[in-house]
């Protein structure tokens, strides 16, 4: 029963991860980290997949083992972030929305170039 629902949070954690990789606020990394650890107790081979998969699995190595992301998906997040942001900030009709935004982008911003480039 426990290997079932490690599978299951694993999967619903991933799908949820792929999701948000088109969502600039939501972190993705920490529930591919969770789906990793799913996977790997409870299925060697979903684990295997996961850390193999030709876009998430460098991903995942590259943070688990160095801290790092790669220059370009560094690039392409932080102008993510930004464009929507900003679109969220003109929409936005109050000012403590959009100073809140701000906020939380600038925090975000900061974290990504806090960690190392590849």
């Amino acid at each position: 029963m426990k290997r079932y629902l490690l599978i299951g949070a694993g999967t619903l954690s991933l799908s949820i991860g792929v999701i948000v990789i088109f969502i600039p606020l939501l972190p993705t990394t920490p529930l591919l980290l969770l789906s990793s650890y799913c996977y790997l107790k409870s299925s060697t081979r979903l684990y295997e997949k996961l850390i193999h998969h030709k876009i998430l699995g460098s991903y995942l190595h590259n943070y688990m083992k160095h801290k790092a992301i790669d220059k370009k998906t560094k690039i392409i997040a932080i102008t993510t972030l930004w464009i929507s942001l900003g679109i969220s900030i003109l929409i936005a009709p109050l000012i403590f929305v959009k100073v809140l935004l701000f906020i939380i982008g600038s925090g975000v911003t900061m974290h990504l170039r806090g960690l190392k480039t590849l």
